[in-house]
């Protein structure tokens, strides 16, 4: 243990890691959360630029480097998805109505893999719990009880 000041640090002490900042977004129970890619970033930048946004709220709220957002935001303005504006309160970026398109289709295909993922995770869960072949149906008193309670009140 290394000592400093008054207080106690493990010299094989390992820095927690960085999570991943995915605006919104979940990851399905029991996988782990994967690096997100370029498409993932200009999601998140355009769900924050549909309420105008500056550089320094991009770099925070999506969890990139100042280096990542100026070039994200750079090649979005050049492709003509988001707008720069200039004011009192400093630059902000919104949305143009290509980059709303472009936003609505994204968060469309997002809701389509969620479910997608819901769908496989639950037939997995489904295929491998015995009790779900015995009570199918969780539509009877029955098929909410849990089977341990209702093994319990057959002896």
């Amino acid at each position: 243990m290394l000592q400093i000041g008054h207080h106690q640090r493990s010299s094989q002490h390992k820095p927690r890691p960085r999570p991943t900042g995915n605006v919104g977004a979940t990851t399905p129970r029991g996988l782990e959360p994967l690096r997100r890619d370029a498409t993932r970033v200009i999601y998140d930048i355009l769900t924050l630029g549909a309420r105008g946004v500056s550089k320094t709220q991009i770099t925070f709220r999506a969890n990139l480097s100042h280096k990542l957002v100026e070039k994200y935001t750079v090649f979005l303005v050049k492709k003509g998805l988001l707008v720069m504006e200039s004011g009192l309160e400093g630059t902000r970026y919104l949305l143009t109505d290509r980059g709303d398109r472009l936003f609505r289709l994204l968060r469309e295909v997002e809701s389509e893999l969620n479910d997608f993922y819901a769908m496989s995770l639950a037939s997995e869960m489904k295929a491998r719990d015995p009790a779900s072949r015995t009570h199918p149906s969780f539509d009877t008193e029955r098929g909410r009880v849990p089977i341990e309670i209702q093994r319990a009140s057959v002896s």
